[in-house]
């Protein structure tokens, strides 16, 4: 009978669409789904993942979280992850405490969901709005060019971005 009860619970923890883990009271993940492997790339069978997490891309900001959550016993907030293959994701994480009566302390039952589409979508319309202001001042074509370029330069968050421009009286390119 208890061997179909963590059967069923292990069911219902991988079909929920959100990446799911538990913290122990020491901040080593020990359990979570199919989900939350599949956002952080980090797989089960490399349980557990200790303190601090492989994929935090902010340590400090992740200390202040868990100093917020031994305080507060439940927080919400948006943090980057580096998945395992390298790419940036940002999540929303919500984490509660729970208490237990285990010797092993009380843990913490927490979700992540990814936001990445959301946040580019809103980084693509903020660009629109201050390229359309910025634009709308310029008083020449190569200032133009060049709020343009520099607006592509934040919102593809590269360092430098290079444009030749061919003038129509044939000469040579700029």
């Amino acid at each position: 009978d208890l061997a179909d009860r963590d059967d069923f619970r292990t069911a219902l923890v991988n079909s929920l669409q959100e990446g799911f883990f538990v913290w122990d009271h020491r901040g080593a993940v020990i359990e979570l789904n199919d989900a939350f492997a599949k956002l952080t790339g980090y797989p089960a069978h490399g349980l557990p993942y200790r303190w601090p997490h492989p994929w935090l891309v902010d340590e400090k900001a992740a200390r202040l979280q868990r100093s917020r959550l031994s305080q507060e016993n439940q927080i919400q907030y948006e943090t980057p992850i580096r998945h395992r293959d390298g790419r940036l994701v940002w999540v929303t994480a919500n984490i509660n405490h729970v208490n237990t009566d285990s010797a092993d302390g009380d843990v913490y039952v927490g979700t992540l969901r990814d936001i990445t589409a959301e946040r580019a979508f809103a980084a693509r319309e903020s660009a629109v709005l201050r390229l359309a202001t910025a634009v709308s001042v310029a008083k020449s074509l190569s200032e133009v060019l060049s709020i343009t370029l520099d607006e592509c330069r934040l919102a593809l968050d590269v360092h430098r971005v290079v444009a030749a421009v061919w003038p129509t009286s044939g000469a040579d390119p700029t």
